[in-house]
């Protein structure tokens, strides 16, 4: 494992983590690999269980993408937005996703997979692929390499599919002029809201009111129990500054890239080359004999190669080309040919040559040195250095992560680790599950939490890494249980709770007064006074704009015309508070210049999104045509224990 994690950081790693195993790992598709056993299966997807564990780690793969969407959001929020069960639905699109590859009978071999690492120094040896080196990544990941490679042509058919049937969809122009006229829409409206909160100002609640709902209401007031935890940290930045780099090994590193570029230099020239091709059953002297005229009469001048390819010629597919093969690299002639070829100057035509094809007279049309040249050594002296140390580093960070592991699972407590590791023993200040403490907000550290072992047995956490290069392991010191909140220091949101509660009942009476009113002919005027508010005005409202409140723009987009005449309509705003609002024209958006000039990226963006209906519109087929089961009690039994975790 430690090999693998130190291959991920390389090069290789990262291009193969981007083209194979990325997609294979973000997309839940690990589900058809592991094994049962275990928690318990909430789910079964065409046979296969689907169990808790799976689905609250999908849960905190889909928190780890809305957390990098939206920096800042704490725990507690991100718990809200995406709740652990929202994990399950990737999963089952996933499998059934699989088994609709499977009837349609996909496939990528595993030799396709295998000729796809072979760019990979991580499988080489010598310059060359080994076989070897790829059975020992495989086994250090705990596969056969049979299976291995199995693992990634799954993966890669998946992707195939995908990729297949997202490319499918397109968009029209007239879809852009429609989308057009609806974004670009401009409405005149006249407006008023009644906004909640100043309405509950006028609302008086007394302290009998404020005791009767703290004692109905107790076990929302609870403090969440507290944790205290010694802990060590082993970080990738830290054991950097162990390591030390001589001049010697920035000297060999830099000639080791001077090598891999002359290397590649090598192969990076072109050369644009034609032939006039004499069949192999052809008489060899005949041959000889046309070949001494032909280059004669190109010598005199009497006719180019490409028109002496066109008349003598044997090869139909480039003769009518001047003979011409186009643009090549030596490799991809055969020895025979690119020997000759490569050795020739710019329009110099060959000897005839001999082939197992047949025979040959080779023009160089041109010319192309694609060379490239390193920087000089003082200019890339620092990065050398800089990735020397870092891969120091990381031989030294994980032959530790891998003692920390094995002293933090072998002692009772984190002293003796800390001492053999050469690591600070640190204790964290108390924090609940709610509002964890920067470093310890990761899904992870609840799960141990959550483990009797840890949490009542005091047994060491496992080794969890919380972070690229940044290991953490933790022993609970004391836990503060949950503690009833004192009234006194709830009083205050209790009161503006129960007087947006009454204000909000008299909004929802108010509205249906005026929905009635309108049905009975009441103008915007009379509505507004009936509602006491004061009357605002926007022209030429759009749906972006930034002047108005987003939730009213949504409101008054969301009248229809002909729907109502006036258009007119009062409602609650998702945050409790009325609008009544009159729309007295509508404007269409139309094409303009700008637009028109930029036509083919918006038809690009608009085929993506068709394409990603497309994707929704085929999972819920298969979801209506696959073999799903929920099983929704053990889930809500799931999802009661956490809720015990974390209130």
């Amino acid at each position: 494992m430690q090999g693998f994690r130190k291959f991920l950081r390389g090069t290789g790693g990262k291009v193969l983590l981007a083209v194979i195993i990325i997609p294979f790992v973000i997309t839940a598709f690990y589900g058809y690999f592991t094994g049962g056993g275990g928690p318990q299966e909430v789910a079964k997807v065409e046979g296969t269980p689907v169990y808790w564990e799976q689905v609250r780690n999908e849960a905190a793969r889909l928190r780890d993408n809305v957390s990098s969407q939206i920096p800042g959001i704490d725990e507690q929020g991100l718990q809200a937005f995406v709740p652990t069960e929202m994990g399950l639905e990737p999963i089952i699109n996933e499998r059934l996703a699989a088994a609709h590859i499977e009837r349609l009978k996909l496939n990528v071999s595993e030799e396709a997979v295998a000729a796809s690492l072979v760019q990979y120094e991580e499988f080489q040896e010598n310059g060359r692929f080994s076989a070897a080196a790829l059975e020992r990544f495989a086994r250090g990941l705990g596969y056969t390499t049979s299976g291995f490679l199995n693992m990634l042509a799954q993966s890669e058919m998946k992707n195939q599919w995908t990729t297949g049937l997202l490319a499918t969809d397109f968009a029209l122009p007239n879809e852009v002029g429609e989308l057009t006229r609806l974004v670009e829409q401009e409405r005149d409206v006249e407006f008023a809201v009644i906004e909640l909160d100043k309405l509950a100002e006028n609302y008086t609640i007394t302290d009998a009111q404020v005791a009767d709902y703290y004692a109905e209401n107790s076990d929302r007031y609870i403090l969440p129990e507290h944790f205290t935890l010694d802990y060590l940290q082993l970080r990738r930045e830290d054991v950097a500054t162990e390591v030390t780099v001589t001049e010697a090994e920035i000297k060999n590193a830099y000639d080791i890239r001077q090598q891999n570029f002359d290397k590649n230099n090598a192969g990076s020239e072109r050369r644009s080359v034609a032939h006039i091709y004499f069949d192999l059953d052809s008489n060899e002297e005949a041959v000889e004999t046309q070949a001494a005229t032909i280059k004669a009469r190109l010598q005199e001048g009497e006719i180019t190669f490409a028109e002496a390819a066109q008349e003598y010629s044997q090869d139909l597919a480039t003769a009518s080309q001047g003979g011409s093969f186009g643009l090549l690299a030596k490799a991809d002639l055969p020895e025979s040919l690119s020997d000759v070829a490569f050795s020739l100057a710019e329009g110099e035509v060959s000897e005839l040559v001999k082939s197992e094809e047949g025979y040959h007279l080779l023009l160089v049309e041109e010319i192309q040195d694609q060379r490239r040249s390193l920087a000089p050594y003082e200019e890339l002296k620092a990065e050398l250095e800089r990735e020397i140390r870092d891969i120091k580093a990381e031989g030294i960070l994980f032959d530790k992560v891998a003692l920390l592991e094995e002293l933090a699972f072998e002692h009772a407590d984190l002293v003796v680790p800390a001492e053999e590791v050469g690591l600070e023993l640190k204790t964290t200040e108390p924090f609940s599950l709610a509002n964890p403490i920067p470093g310890f907000e990761q899904a992870a550290v609840a799960n141990e939490l959550d483990n009797s072992s840890v949490r009542e047995g005091r047994h060491n956490s496992r080794l969890l890494e919380v972070g690229q290069g940044d290991y953490l392991v933790f022993h609970v010191k004391h836990i503060e249980p949950a503690t009833p909140i004192p009234l006194a220091e709830v009083e205050a949101q209790i009161r503006t709770d129960l007087a947006r509660t009454l204000a909000e009942a008299a909004l929802v009476d108010n509205v249906a007064e005026l929905k009635a009113a309108i049905e009975e002919g009441a103008s915007f005027d009379e509505l507004v006074a009936n509602a006491e508010a004061e009357k605002e005005e926007a022209e030429g409202l759009k749906r972006y704009d930034e002047n108005v409140r987003q939730d009213l723009v949504e409101f008054v987009f969301s009248l229809q015309r002909g729907a109502s005449d006036p258009m007119l309509a009062v409602g609650q705003l998702a945050n409790g508070d009325m609008a009544i609002a009159h729309v007295s024209e509508v404007r269409d958006g139309l094409l303009d210049e700008e637009t028109k000039a930029i036509m083919p990226s918006l038809l690009a963006q608009l085929g993506q999104a068709e394409s990603q209906h497309t994707q929704q519109l085929l999972n819920a087929s298969l979801r209506e045509s696959g073999k799903v089961k929920v099983y929704s009690e053990r889930i809500e039994a799931h999802l009661a224990e956490e809720r015990q975790l974390y209130d």
